[in-house]
C-alpha cells in the first residue's frame, strides 16, 4: 500500500514539474544500496536514450542511506567503461543538490519564484510529510542559502557541479571525499 501511495505520488508531482516521464523500479524504500545494480542499469537505460547535458543527483553526504545509494549509482554507470556512453559524457554536467544534509556549493540558483510550486510538490508528497517535515527543512536550507545573495533573494539551491569525467576519473570514496564527504 505504501509502496502505491508513493508511486501515485511521484507520478503526480512529474505532472506537476512538466516532466517527460519517470520510471519505477520496484525498489523497496530504504533499500536502494541494495537494488544499486539495477538503479545503475536504470540511469544507464535513461542516459542513452535521452542524452541530457545535466543530470541531477543527491549529495552522497545526504543522511539517507537511499539518497547516497544514487550517486553510487551513478557513478557506478560514469566510471565504468563503456563505448556507448561515450558520447553521452562528453561534456555531461552532474549537479549535486541539497536534501537533507546542506553541501559544500559552488553554483547558487535563485528559486525565490519557485516556492509556491515546492509546497504543491510537498503537499503532494504527503507520505513523506507525514514521516518528516520536508517542507520545512527544504524552506529553512532554501533560505540560508541566500545568505550571501542579494536581499530580494528569498529562496536559493546550492549545487556542487561536477562532470562525467569527475566521476571516471575518481572513485567513489574519493569522489565523495572530494565534495565535502569523509
Amino acid at each position: 500500500t505504501y509502496a502505491a501511495r508513493r508511486r501515485r505520488e511521484a507520478e503526480q508531482v512529474t505532472r506537476l514539474l512538466g516532466c517527460t516521464g519517470i520510471e519505477v523500479l520496484g525498489i523497496r524504500d530504504g533499500a536502494l544500496a541494495g537494488g544499486r545494480l539495477e538503479a545503475a542499469a536504470a540511469i544507464r537505460r535513461r542516459l542513452l536514450a535521452q542524452r541530457p547535458g545535466l543530470v541531477l543527483v543527491p549529495s552522497p553526504l545526504e543522511i539517507s542511506d537511499d539518497h547516497r545509494a544514487a550517486f553510487a549509482a551513478l557513478h557506478e554507470v560514469l566510471s565504468a567503461p563503456d563505448a556507448a556512453l561515450a558520447g553521452v559524457r562528453q561534456g555531461l554536467e552532474v549537479w549535486l543538490y541539497e536534501v537533507n544534509h546542506p553541501g559544500y556549493p559552488d553554483h547558487l540558483v535563485d528559486v525565490s519564484d519557485c516556492r509556491a510550486t515546492l509546497e504543491r510538490a510537498m503537499a503532494i508528497y504527503a507520505s513523506q510529510e507525514e514521516r518528516h517535515p520536508y517542507l520545512r527543512a527544504a524552506l529553512g536550507l532554501r533560505q540560508f542559502r541566500t545568505h550571501t545573495l542579494a536581499p530580494e533573494v528569498e529562496l536559493a539551491e546550492g549545487y556542487r557541479r561536477l562532470t562525467a569525467a569527475d566521476f571516471a576519473a575518481q572513485d567513489l570514496a574519493t569522489l565523495a571525499a572530494a565534495v565535502g564527504g569523509s
